[in-house]
């Protein structure tokens, strides 16, 4: 495996109400959330994943029903945008994917979806094993404005394909 540090984790916003929705191992899945979108193509998917553990841990997996294809895309300081292979959630720290930052990409959804529904999203990570988490469609008026990042670059990270 690729291994690879975040210098950009988002700061979180002062409006993410921090609900820990699921846990597997010592990993927390915080507020998970998914804009209305116009766009058929595709569905963002917003959360933080809290580490309450001792050792670093990596998201190396994203799967959803409601796409046959998801990945973590992760921000760059040019605009461009990255698919990445892992995600490292640091020993007693957190990486919040946010908008304007990074975010979970599901492509092609098999259906359209409205506000209220949920969309299963499975999270499967090198040590503290799978969790599935349902996260709720916003509206996009809901959505939290993007927050700034610390460090400003993305320098490290690698990129991949068929996450």
């Amino acid at each position: 495996m690729l291994g690879f540090a975040c210098s950009s984790l988002a700061v979180a916003d002062a409006s993410s109400s921090n609900v820990v929705v699921a846990h597997v191992g010592h990993i927390q899945i915080i507020d998970p959330y998914a804009p209305a979108s116009e766009s058929a193509g595709e569905i963002a998917v917003y959360l933080t994943l809290r580490n309450t553990g001792s050792q670093p841990d990596e998201l190396v997996q994203v799967t959803s029903p409601a796409a046959p294809k998801s990945m973590v895309m992760m921000g760059s300081t040019g605009g461009s945008m990255s698919n990445m292979s892992e995600l490292q959630v640091p020993a007693h720290g957190e990486v919040s994917l946010r908008p304007g930052v990074d975010h979970v990409m599901l492509q092609h959804p098999r259906a359209r979806l409205a506000v209220g529904e949920k969309i299963k999203v499975t999270l499967r990570f090198v040590y503290s094993g799978t969790v599935t988490v349902a996260v709720p469609v916003i509206p996009l008026d809901q959505v939290p404005k993007a927050v700034k990042s610390k460090g400003g670059g993305m320098s490290g990270m690698a990129g991949m394909s068929g996450m």
